[in-house]
C-alpha cells in the first residue's frame, strides 16, 4: 500500500499468602524453636505516602508530553501494512492531533487557573479592606442602582460560571468511561498481535495496537482537560464570589441612606 497523508479532523495487589506450618510431633511434644504462645508480629516499614505534584512539575511534564505528541502529528508516517484501510489511518491520525490539542488544552487551563487564583486573593483583600465610602452619606439613587445591577450581573455570572465548571465534569467523567473502553480495545488489539500467524498480519495487528495505544491516549489526556478546565472554572467563580460579596456590601450601605437629586 503506498503511503497516505490521513485527513486531519479535530478529536497486585500481590496477595501474599503465609501458609500454616503443620508439624508433625508426638503428643505433648514441645517443638525446639517454636513457643506455645503467638509470636510477636514483625514490624514492617510503612510505605510512604506518594508526594503530590506540583504545578510547576506537572506542567513540565505535560509540556514533553506535548512536544512528543506534536511532532508524531507532524510528520509523514510510513505506509501502512497492506490490511490497514484509510479509515483506520484517518482515525489515528485524528486521535493523535487530539493528544496534541488536549495537551496544550491543559497548558492553558493551567495558565487560566493561576491567573484565577490570583484575581480571587485579590478579590478577597479588596472585600477585607473596604471599610466604606470616601464620600459620606447620603448617596445617590443612581448610585444605589448602579451597585444594585453590579451586584445582579456578577451574581448572573457566578452562575454560568459554575454551570460550566459542571458540564466540565460531566465531561471528564465521560471520557473517563470512554478510556476504559479504549483501553479494552487497547488489550485485545495486544492480544492480536500475540495471537497473529506470519509476518504480514502480524505487521497489521502491530499497527492497529499502535493506533489503540494513540487513542488510550488522546482520550485520557481529554478527560485530564476537562477537570483542569473545570478547576480553572471553580477558580473564577471563587474570584466573582469574591466581588459579588464586596458589591452586595456596598448597595447595602448605600441604600441605607439615600438622596434623591432633581434628576430623579
Amino acid at each position: 500500500m503506498s503511503a497516505r497523508r490521513p485527513r486531519r479532523s479535530a478529536t497486585s495487589l500481590a496477595a501474599l499468602a503465609l501458609g500454616a506450618i503443620a508439624v508433625a510431633a508426638a503428643a505433648g511434644a514441645q517443638l525446639p524453636g517454636f513457643p506455645s504462645s503467638k509470636p510477636a508480629p514483625v514490624a514492617t516499614t510503612p510505605t510512604p505516602a506518594p508526594v503530590p505534584e506540583t504545578v510547576a512539575e506537572a506542567r513540565a511534564r505535560i509540556e514533553k508530553l506535548a512536544e512528543v505528541a506534536r511532532a508524531e502529528r507532524d510528520r509523514t508516517p510510513p505506509a501502512p501494512p497492506d490490511g490497514v484501510a484509510p479509515s483506520e489511518q484517518d482515525a489515528r491520525y485524528e486521535a493523535v492531533a487530539t493528544l496534541a490539542y488536549a495537551y496544550d488544552g491543559q497548558l492553558r487551563s493551567y495558565t487560566e487557573a493561576e491567573r484565577r487564583r490570583a484575581a480571587r486573593a485579590a478579590a478577597e483583600a479588596a472585600d477585607r479592606e473596604w471599610t466604606g465610602f470616601a464620600e459620606p452619606a447620603p448617596y445617590p439613587i443612581a448610585r444605589v442602582d448602579a451597585l444594585l445591577d453590579t451586584a445582579d450581573a456578577t451574581r448572573s455570572r457566578v452562575a454560568a460560571i459554575e454551570a460550566a465548571a459542571a458540564h466540565l465534569d460531566a465531561e471528564a467523567e465521560r471520557l473517563q468511561v470512554a478510556a476504559r473502553r479504549a483501553e479494552e480495545d487497547l488489550r485485545r488489539a495486544r492480544e492480536a498481535v500475540e495471537s497473529a500467524s506470519g509476518a504480514a498480519p502480524r505487521a497489521v495487528a502491530a499497527w492497529r495496537a499502535d493506533a489503540a495505544e494513540w487513542q488510550v491516549r488522546s482520550v485520557g489526556a481529554r478527560a485530564t482537560l476537562a477537570r483542569v478546565a473545570a478547576e480553572a472554572k471553580r477558580e473564577e467563580a471563587s474570584a466573582r464570589r469574591a466581588e459579588l460579596k464586596l458589591a452586595e456590601r456596598q448597595a447595602a450601605l448605600a441604600a441605607r441612606s439615600v438622596r434623591f437629586d432633581e434628576s430623579d
